[in-house]
């Protein structure tokens, strides 16, 4: 059935996750309600098939959600990472990323400091965070880092503050940890968005 949390950044990118067939058959099942005999008369497929690659779907997922909640280790490692982030130390990011890891950042063209499109190289990543995270307009007073739930999963709030002193959402991040390695992260600064995702 369509809900809210069907659509929250946590699971739209976990179910980039899926091959495309779960993907097709989770979104019409879980998320649209069609019935599996409908899904099956769509894509052709028994519906007794389409209900085994829906279970598998819902598996990887609630398993992928399962090693990313909101944890006292998981964000030990965030925090450690964005310590080596606000020291420049690209190296030290890069020994934290693991294999395939992804950066995905979101200014939805109305701001600035926001890579276009997914980075998938480690080195790249490591550097493109680094290097704003040392920047100088970073380490002032008018910018407060902190850490926080980002629909569920260990992230990092950025909050700048107005010429009128109000606390404004400049970046929020959502991170991926698994097995202790970064896998991947979420990085949205669009404003007509930042506000729903803090839950």
């Amino acid at each position: 059935m369509l809900n809210e949390e069907s659509f929250t950044t946590g699971a739209l990118i976990l179910i980039q996750k899926l091959t495309p067939e779960e993907r097709v058959i989770w979104i019409l099942s879980d998320v649209l309600d069609y019935s599996f005999q409908e899904i099956g008369e769509i894509l052709r497929k028994s519906e007794e098939a389409c209900k085994k690659t829906a279970q598998r779907a819902r598996q990887a997922i609630t398993s992928l959600r399962r090693n990313n909640l909101y944890s006292e280790e998981n964000m030990n490692v965030i925090r450690k990472f964005f310590e080596l982030a606000s020291a420049g130390d690209a190296e030290g990011l890069e020994s934290m990323l693991a294999p395939g890891v992804e950066l995905w950042s979101d200014g939805g063209g109305k701001v600035p400091v926001a890579s276009t499109n997914v980075l998938a190289d480690m080195k790249r990543i490591a550097k493109f965070i680094a290097g704003i995270w040392s920047a100088p307009f970073m380490k002032v007073d008018s910018v407060k880092q902190e850490f926080a739930a980002v629909n569920r999963t260990p992230g990092q709030v950025i909050s700048r503050q107005n010429e009128s002193g109000e606390w404004m959402l400049e970046t929020v991040t959502s991170i991926e940890v698994v097995d202790g390695k970064i896998a991947r992260i979420y990085s949205q600064r669009n404003p007509d968005k930042l506000k729903k995702l803090l839950v």
